[in-house]
């Protein structure tokens, strides 16, 4: 089972070392491969780590607090803050270019970028959305609760999905970017909910905070917010909620505290197969998340009725396969239509009977392979595909949990 676990709390009034957190950093970015940035309150501090946190190194600051950030590459990233300022780097936090600052009382709170054009945010001073990356306009959020007008966090997980957040037990859920929103505030709750990570429309992570006691819970819902239970509490307020492709949470909190829950594992598809019959392109899925000391089962199916062999496979890489760039092309092979996704550094063959294949990977009991990736593809012959005589499958990421 997923276990949680105190990666970093400094003492307040206390700012820590290069390798350190600061005491008033409040949110982080986290992108597969280990990549980590933090932003803080205290001067709009920046650190970044690449080793899933187990170090820091100190980037630009950007002059003004900062409330959350986000990062779409190690290159690419936006940060909110007090006087509604919205700031945006592209060389990884060594410099940053502030798309607005408004002298206000107002602050941003939250930011969150669905891809280099389309994001929003959300802050004492209302929602805002981008279509270009560049430019916000005002979202309106016409409910009559208190908290509507101080939605202090916003997560979305398409460009129309998403939820909103704020004081005095405000949720809001959108099906339609923002033009409408659904009212789940929780009914007689005066605690504030102080952050939102949304993981599909339907499921999504809460943080709630008690304003007198600093305490605070974590709620995790799977029916857009219709009910909530409690899955963590702790004595630091939640002011952020990241979660990784593996499934690892990640709590940030006002005195500098990070709290991580191990991931629980993904298989997560992508990219298209090429040849197969009438039923289509061969599919390649796992029939459990990879964990520790468990046995990843994937299994290939849509194969040729005439294949006997089918090969798995395997790398670390998704971009590069011996200096020649990712996904490649492999019409040259006589594999019209055909991409190769993963970088095959282990190909591991299997029988294949009635149109499928199994293979079964032992995941080692190694704690430091939590939220590691490896990349698959599945292939087989199969004579009506193309010339070539192969048929691939899509490929997909394993993420290995506990």
């Amino acid at each position: 089972m997923p276990r949680w676990r105190v990666d970093a709390v400094v003492s307040p009034g206390i700012v820590g070392r290069q390798d350190r957190l600061a005491q008033s950093d409040v949110a982080v970015s986290i992108l597969p491969g280990g990549f980590a940035v933090t932003v803080g309150e205290r001067g709009g501090a920046v650190h970044v780590s690449h080793d899933y946190g187990r170090t820091w190194t100190a980037r630009t600051s950007t002059g003004g607090a900062l409330h959350d950030v986000v990062f779409l590459t190690e290159q690419l990233g936006w940060a909110v803050g007090d006087a509604l300022r919205i700031e945006h780097t592209s060389d990884g936090g060594q410099s940053w270019t502030t798309q607005q600052h408004i002298p206000s009382r107002h602050v941003l709170a939250t930011i969150d970028m669905l891809d280099a054009h389309h994001g929003f945010a959300a802050g004492t001073g209302g929602s805002l959305s981008t279509t270009d990356g560049a430019t916000w306009r005002p979202v309106p959020v016409d409910l009559p609760h208190q908290g509507a007008t101080n939605a202090l966090r916003c997560d979305f997980v398409t460009p129309r999905d998403g939820f909103l957040c704020g004081r005095i037990g405000f949720i809001a859920t959108t099906a339609d970017g923002g033009q409408t929103w659904t009212d789940r505030s929780l009914p007689g709750f005066d605690d504030d909910t102080t952050a939102i990570r949304a993981v599909t429309a339907a499921e999504a992570y809460l943080g709630v905070t008690d304003r007198i006691n600093l305490s605070s819970r974590l709620l995790h819902t799977t029916d857009s917010g219709r009910t909530w239970q409690v899955v963590w509490s702790g004595d630091d307020s939640i002011t952020h909620i990241e979660r990784s492709a593996a499934g690892e949470l990640w709590l940030c909190g006002t005195r500098g505290m990070i709290v991580r829950r191990d991931p629980d594992g993904a298989w997560v598809a992508f990219g298209v197969g090429c040849g197969g019959g009438s039923g289509g392109a061969p599919a390649l899925t796992a029939t459990a998340p990879p964990r520790l000391a468990q046995t990843l089962q994937l299994r290939a199916t849509g194969l040729s009725a005439q294949a006997t062999v089918a090969a798995l496979m395997a790398g670390a890489s998704t971009t590069t396969w011996a200096g020649v760039p990712l996904p490649l092309d492999l019409g040259l092979l006589g594999m019209g239509g055909c991409l190769l996704y993963v970088a095959p550094d282990v190909v591991i063959g299997t029988a294949a009977t009635a149109g499928a294949a199994d293979w079964a990977l032992r995941v080692p009991d190694d704690p430091s392979l939590l939220g590691e990736a490896l990349h698959a593809q599945a292939l087989a012959p199969d004579p009506s595909a193309n010339p070539a005589g192969i048929a691939l499958a899509n490929a997909g990421t394993a993420w290995v949990g506990r």
